[in-house]
């Protein structure tokens, strides 16, 4: 799959590919697994890294997002924060969820969206992914 992704990134035109990968021990998105394909890692934050596989030496390296959210309460209100997308079926799940208990406590809880595929708003809140309820970011997982 990785040859095949790499001649269509070349076929398109493309300088060089990249990828997210993840140093833990856990099976998902393995950082150590493209490294043997002949990625490099570009930046790391914690566990989490951006690795690429350049085509031409003019490729400019990608940055890790850096997340610009900012919480706005309200009063006797439970607000919940909810970043998601739709290529992923576990965030789209999840954000469902989310729809679904907040819906249980009415006029209690208020959710604002932010769906990540929209480039507005990927590019100025700079999360793909999360779930805050008042501010704090809980736990989201993978598959």
């Amino acid at each position: 799959m990785i040859n095949t992704a790499e001649e269509e990134t070349k076929y398109q035109g493309h300088k060089g590919i990249i990828t997210i990968g993840c140093y833990h021990n856990h099976w998902f998105m393995p950082a150590p697994f493209f490294e043997k394909c002949g990625f490099s890692m570009i930046e790391r934050k914690g566990t989490i890294a951006i690795l690429g596989k350049f085509f031409e030496e003019s490729a400019e390296s990608p940055q890790l997002l850096k997340p610009n959210f900012r919480f706005k309460p309200i009063t006797g209100k439970v607000v919940v924060d909810l970043f998601w997308n739709t290529f992923c079926p576990t965030s789209h799940i999840e954000a469902q969820r989310v729809r679904e208990v907040a819906a249980e406590f009415d006029e209690l809880v208020v959710v604002h969206e932010y769906c990540a595929d929209e480039r507005s708003i990927l590019s100025r809140y700079q999360i793909p992914r999360g779930i805050f309820i008042n501010g704090k970011e809980i736990w989201w997982g993978h598959e």
